[in-house]
């Protein structure tokens, strides 16, 4: 019996919704989703998580079965407050032979006898019902997968696909492709290409795609080419995404012949997988022999029960086992928050949208259990205690600490309501003594809608941190709640004094701004405060963990969301656009300049405007002349005189490959896209300047009867104007200014400046954006542009996904359990995750650099959290002492007082300045050695490079299969023609080293550490001919990222490179213990730095080019 509850569907909520769906995950999977009938078996805390999410991608129909009916109604009811754009119905009575008839998916998540599960997935598998059995058992998580035998994957990462333009392809079998080295081009062997536009070689153009085998990041192989023509100029390459068609193997199939499809989620889990693995089978073979689980913190004969249900008995790890099965009953939240994200994202891949766990996951977080061997006797006095279950895993006093905990949480958007949800279910800030402290200035408008539960139409135009506080207190009274309406930079600062960061224990950010990032980093540093810092970007994010005089604080330079995916040359964007983003790009810095710049310059002139005129007259010239230009007529007539089409320039046309002619648009009210491009600006104008129209006054049809009076005449009549006005522009200036300067002028002007985060604005921006993008690609014959992906690029950082929100909240919500049970640095842990992929990656965090102050006295103090604090009653005396006062002080010496005793210490001081000039051009002859060390090293490092590039070109000679290692990757022993050898993971599907491994030169260097698809990616070790060593991050082939470098004749240099070349933050110490500590560029010492010299002395200042 099924009980139904259909929403009434509001249009604009429900379009609101779909739009970010849509730029979220594309219009073929929002069309899917929005048919999908789900059916939701179990909900307890982790189905109820999965229904939540569930509901957010606007499903058709969402079925809930529980068998506490009550608890089915109360989930119900809480689905009806989030969303009113899907049904919702109650299943009463569970027949699945009648049910599974008008469902697509199903989702178990409730601990069923095993012969239950098999029987239902192979109703599944007769019905083309896509199947999942999700399952969380306190601090083991486990997933299976069953999608059936016809299965397409349309879509592997939702990454959007640009074409490549082609330098060069050969005549030969197989024909090499090589692409112009601008940007990598991310392609792997099995992928698809189209190759277009090619000249010369013409039968290589078409649609079709074609199958390629990566070389490297700039070129790959095709089919057969030497009977083709000869390759002249131009052309495309770009993905195609073909369907990918997976069979997937029953549940029965893979228990009954012990088939481990386990996907590697984790990073953690590689070693063993295969006992997570076993613990599952072995905890489906308890359920079905006793109907329950073994209970909390299970011991003796109970235990031993367990584990005779293992079949590989041998393989049996009794500590690991101990440890989950004593746990096995717990539903803490964070985890199941977690899971229920993971799982969530299973919905779109059914849908063909980004990989699928193929076919089984097991993760654990045994990390997060208490360091004591708690007993069910400790804390059986607890059981009526509301976070009793919390009790057990992480102990008591652990559970104390988290209620009195003093938080600041910075954001409370959609991120900072998912991570104020977790703390408060978590039972954090509680008691007496904690305190959570919301900080934010914004309100919630339309935009928000449907990234959070708490987030409802009611929730609009209300101030945020009012919205989160009232949630907090519906879920616990108890909750110490302070809400600060503030924004988080220095502007808060007479607000948030030292009182406020020195009462906290712990900074948790949740926005993505930078300057947000840098300011909360800096007074952590100062405070000595831990700081977690959160950042999201689609389905990608991670997690930083900063401890005071423990770890590396955040490296704020390093974070780019968008990972380089829109870093294009200025001239292609200006003038050469050849793909359509080019052209969004392009429309966002015409919009910044035309709406952001011109006004917030206007604004200053009202506020200050003869101080502005005779600062800027300047600029009236610039925007006279900007008002006079069309766009997409007097640029691009210059553009075309300055290289006329057909003219060579040195021998060489000068429109060929990715230069595409441009045409001249004139005004013609024919042209819908002139139109729209006018009207969007118009309207802009409009309400910027806050002028009364009327509706009528902005019709289209209004719009262009007035342009008609201003587009009237030939093309040469225009130009004599344009003349005209130029002529006599000085005079016009000067007649503007004078105009300008009068207070009666000053005071018609009404400003409103941009705002990105209000509704109206942001609707007029992306019209603009999408009218002007689009007319730049129909002037250089680019295809149109979806609005959706124009939206994606506008707010690439506004892109958010509720559960991989829960993801990183949740994650972050561990973190506190270890901090609480106070565990060592090496059991906490930094994250990162690529949702798309089914990646986690945790690692512990990096420890501080330790710098040694003084040797005399051993004193080492972490470098990056340094500070110099004076608020001990000794240090702030002497700040008050004059330099004799302070001298007698530090010294506990008398100040001689005779002439001759002053005499004699000027001759020594004197010596002292002598000292420190032989040891300053001593200094400066080391820096020149330092100088040709680096030089000599390039030149080394240089013959690396093109030693690593010719690997593309060995052969091998012999190949070894050496072992299945732990990770269950093969090893191998490869000999190359010219004598180098490789010992280490090798795909060898693909031929290709992936994995770790270690590389021997035949010169006699030697690199250890990750590769991927042949090139050295990752973390690795690189030992050269000179003797200098190098350890750290690589990015195709290249020392980039963070690392260590040591020279041969002592110095050594720790910080970042980028492609090889110091770049970034640093630290160069000189082997006569001179040390520069800051900023380089391209190799050289570039910006802000500090240099500490052996003698004492200080130097801070701006560095240019290595001076």
């Amino acid at each position: 019996m099924e009980k139904e509850y259909d929403n009434n569907i509001e249009n604009s909520q429900n379009k609101e919704n779909f739009n970010q769906d849509i730029s979220m995950f594309g219009n073929q999977v929002v069309q899917k989703l929005k048919k999908l009938h789900i059916l939701i078996y179990g909900l307890k805390k982790l189905g109820t998580e999965i229904a939540k999410n569930a509901i957010f991608f606007t499903v058709e129909h969402i079925k809930l079965y529980d068998k506490d009916i009550n608890l089915s109604k109360s989930v119900q009811q809480t689905l009806q407050s989030i969303s009113k754009s899907s049904k919702i119905s109650i299943i009463e009575d569970f027949q699945i032979e009648q049910i599974i008839k008008n469902i697509n998916i199903i989702i178990i998540t409730e601990i069923l006898p095993l012969s239950q599960y098999i029987q239902i997935n192979q109703l599944c598998r007769q019905n083309n019902i896509g199947f999942i059995l999700a399952c969380n058992f306190g601090l083991f998580a486990t997933a299976f997968v069953d999608f059936g035998l016809n299965y397409k994957l349309y879509d592997r990462n939702g990454e959007d696909i640009y074409p490549f333009m082609i330098q060069n392809i050969t005549k030969s079998n197989p024909g090499e492709v090589t692409l112009v080295n601008q940007q990598p081009h991310k392609f792997f062997t099995g992928d698809f290409v189209c190759i277009t536009e090619v000249e010369g070689m013409y039968e290589i153009n078409g649609q079709e795609p074609r199958p390629i085998k990566v070389l490297d990041k700039y070129s790959f192989t095709i089919e057969d080419t030497s009977h083709f023509q000869k390759y002249t100029k131009g052309g495309f390459a770009q993905l195609v995404k073909v369907p990918k068609r997976l069979k997937f193997e029953s549940l029965k199939t893979i228990l009954d012949y012990n088939k481990q499809n386990i996907t590697p989620i984790s990073n953690k889990e590689y070693k063993y997988s295969k006992m997570l693995h076993y613990f599952w089978k072995a905890l489906l073979n308890y359920f079905e022999k006793y109907e329950k689980l073994p209970s909390l913190l299970c011991e003796g004969e109970e235990l031993q029960n367990f584990i005779d249900l293992y079949e590989n008995k041998e393989e049996v790890n009794i500590k690991l086992v101990e440890e989950l099965c004593k746990y096995c009953t717990l539903e803490f939240y964070p985890m199941s928050t977690f899971w229920a994200s993971v799982i969530s994202k299973e919905i779109l891949s059914f849908c063909g949208k980004y990989e699928p766990i193929f076919q089984i996951v097991h993760l654990d977080f045994l990390e997060c259990k208490s360091k004591d061997n708690i007993s069910f006797q400790d804390i059986k006095q607890y059981q009526d205690d509301p976070f009793f279950e919390q009790i057990a895993l992480i102990g008591i006093e652990a559970q104390k600490r988290i209620q009195n905990y003093k938080i600041a949480l910075f954001g409370a958007g959609s991120n900072g309501c998912e991570m104020a949800r977790n703390l408060i279910n978590m039972g954090a800030c509680t008691d007496d003594q904690g305190v959570l402290k919301v900080i934010d200035q914004g309100i919630f408008k339309k935009f928000n809608l449907n990234h959070h539960q708490w987030i409802t139409e009611s929730s609009l135009n209300q101030i945020k941190v009012d919205i989160v506080e009232k949630n907090i207190l519906n879920i616990n009274k108890n909750a110490n709640v302070l809400k600060i309406n503030k924004n988080a930079d220095k502007s808060s600062d007479i607000y948030l004094g030292d009182i406020f960061w020195k009462n906290l224990d712990i900074i948790i950010n949740c926005t993505d701004k930078i300057f947000v990032k840098q300011y909360l980093q800096d007074k952590s540093l100062w405070f000595d405060k831990i700081l977690i810092d959160q950042s999201l970007n689609g389905l990608k994010g991670n997690i930083h963990l900063s401890i005071p005089d423990n770890t590396q604080p955040l490296n704020i330079q390093k974070i780019n969301y968008s990972s380089g995916k829109y870093d294009f040359d200025k001239d292609v964007i200006q003038k050469f656009p050849y793909l359509p983003i080019h052209s969004i790009i392009w429309a966002k810095e015409l919009f910044d300049q035309i709406f952001v710049e011109n006004f917030r310059d206007l604004k200053q002139y009202l506020q200050h405007p003869q101080q502005y005129i005779n600062q800027y007259k300047n600029l009236f010239k610039t925007n006279t002349n900007f008002q006079m230009k069309m766009q997409f007529n007097d640029k691009i007539v210059q553009l075309l005189k300055q290289n006329m089409p057909n003219e060579k320039y040195e021998d060489e046309q000068f429109w060929v490959g990715y230069k595409r002619i441009p045409q001249i648009f004139q005004y013609s009210s024919s042209n819908r896209q002139i139109v729209q491009f006018i009207t969007s600006t118009t309207k802009m104008f409009v309400n910027m300047f806050n002028l009364e129209t009327t509706e009528e006054d902005m019709r289209e049809e209004n719009l262009i009867k007035i342009l008609e009076k201003y587009y009237t005449g030939d093309f040469e009549q225009q130009r004599f104007w344009i003349k005209l006005i130029e002529d006599n522009q000085d005079l016009i200036i000067d007649q503007l200014i004078q105009d300008c300067s009068k207070p009666e002028t000053q005071l018609q002007l009404n400003l409103t400046l941009f705002d990105s985060d209000d509704d109206f604005f942001r609707e007029k921006y992306i019209e603009f954006l999408e009218s002007a993008s689009n007319l730049r690609c129909a002037q250089y014959g680019l295809q149109k542009i979806q609005k959706y992906k124009v939206e994606n690029i506008a707010f690439e950082m506004n892109r958010r996904s509720l559960f991989t929100q829960s993801i990183i909240t949740s994650v972050a919500s561990m973190q506190l359990y270890m901090l609480a049970m106070q565990k060592d640095l090496k059991d906490l842990r930094n994250f990162q995750f690529d949702l798309t992929q089914n990646q986690f990656y945790f690692y512990t965090p990096q420890e501080a650099l330790i710098k040694e102050i003084n040797p005399e006295y051993q004193a080492y103090i972490p470098q990056l959290w340094q500070n110099n604090p004076i608020d001990s009653c000794d240090n702030c005396q002497v700040l008050k002492m004059n330099p004799f006062e302070a001298y007698e002080h530090e010294s506990g010496q008398q100040l001689p007082e005779s002439e001759q005793q002053e005499e004699e210490i000027y001759e020594q001081e004197y010596e002292i300045y002598q000292q420190e000039i032989q040891e300053k051009e001593e200094e400066y002859n080391q820096e020149d050695q330092n100088d040709d060390q680096i030089e000599e090293f390039n030149t080394e490092q240089a013959e690396q490079t093109t030693q690593d590039e010719n690997q593309y070109l060995l052969i091998e000679t012999d190949r070894e299969y050496l072992r299945l290692n732990k990770w269950n990757q093969k090893e191998y022993r490869i000999k190359y023609t010219n004598g180098d050898l490789y010992e280490g993971e090798y795909d060898d599907n693909n031929n290709v080293k992936d994995g770790w491994g270690c590389y021997y030169y035949q010169t006699g260097e030697k690199y250890e550490g990750f590769f991927e698809d042949d090139i050295i990616n990752g973390f690795g070790r690189y030992w050269f001919l000179g003797g200098h060593k190098y350890e750290g991050d690589w990015k195709n082939g290249k020392k980039h990222g963070v690392g260590l470098l040591e020279f041969n004749k002592g110095d050594r240099y720790f910080g970042d490179f980028i492609n090889d070349l110091f770049d970034g933050q640093g630290e160069y110490t000189q082997s006569n213990k001179n040390k520069y500590e800051g900023n380089f560029k391209n190799g050289l010492r570039h910006g802000r730095g500090t240099q500490n010299e052996s003698n004492g002395r200080k130097i801070i200042g701006e560095w240019k080019r290595g001076e």
